[in-house]
């Protein structure tokens, strides 16, 4: 079954085994993604904690392996859950923020 199968049936108000199980298996690749990428963004916090940790504080562009956009929303999801404090400084009439441990 294609995804424009899929949705047309679901429109026409049409549940058939067919579309149950085609509906089963994208809920499992999507929960097979959310986990892989849930393992990936650990395992990039848990980086970036000991940068903070050996540097007292980092830029988004001190964070290596990852571009600078990936890096600054994982320092911003870190701010959320209260780990990180970040601080803005200004650099060659720029606002960079520096991200620092959270007392």
């Amino acid at each position: 079954m294609t995804r424009q199968e899929f949705f047309k049936a679901v429109s026409e108000n049409d549940i058939t085994p067919d579309v149950i199980e085609y509906a089963l298996a994208e809920t499992t690749k999507f929960e097979k993604r959310n986990a892989e990428k849930m393992a990936e963004d650990a395992t990039l916090h848990a980086n970036i904690m000991e940068l903070v940790v050996e540097n007292n504080g980092i830029k988004a562009r001190e964070v290596p392996g990852v571009s600078i956009q990936k890096a600054s929303s994982a320092l911003r999801t870190l701010v959320n859950m209260g780990k990180l404090v970040s601080t803005d400084e200004i650099e060659d009439r720029r606002v960079v923020k520096f991200y620092t441990l959270a007392e």
